[in-house]
């Protein structure tokens, strides 16, 4: 570790903004409501109506509104950082499947959209049946 060696600094991840932290935040609380009441649910002895709205139609809603702000907070944070050094940041972001870091992480995120589709299509049904009521 002598002087000759520069510096690394890692750029901070695009999530590290207010519009991003906020979206986790309701769709951490609307994901952990909404298993709260899937497990009363499926607990209960009794069938209602309004728990099954609430479980199937209104947190799932309040989570895509979440996801949705950070989404868009990445996208204004890499807009940002963009115009302010448009040479440090790539026009389109970077896929290199040869890296096991960048594989793990896109393989993680197909086995977690495949659950969250397979979730959505259990609850539209289920919405689907209570709004049938």
């Amino acid at each position: 570790m002598g002087e000759d060696e520069p510096k690394v600094t890692k750029t901070p991840s695009l999530f590290r903004n207010y519009v991003s932290l906020v979206g986790a935040a309701i769709g951490v609380a609307a994901l952990a409501s909404g298993v709260l009441l899937f497990l009363m649910e499926i607990t209960s002895s009794q069938e209602n109506p309004y728990l099954g709205i609430l479980t199937y139609i209104v947190f799932p809603a309040v989570l895509f509104f979440g996801l949705f702000l950070v989404l868009l907070g990445r996208i204004l944070e890499r807009r940002r950082r963009r115009k302010l050094a448009p040479d440090e940041v790539a026009a389109f972001p970077k896929l290199d499947l040869n890296e096991p870091h960048a594989r793990r992480a896109f393989l993680i995120f197909l086995a977690i959209t495949f659950f969250f589709v397979s979730a959505s299509a259990f609850g539209s049904y289920k919405a689907y049946e209570y709004s049938e009521s």
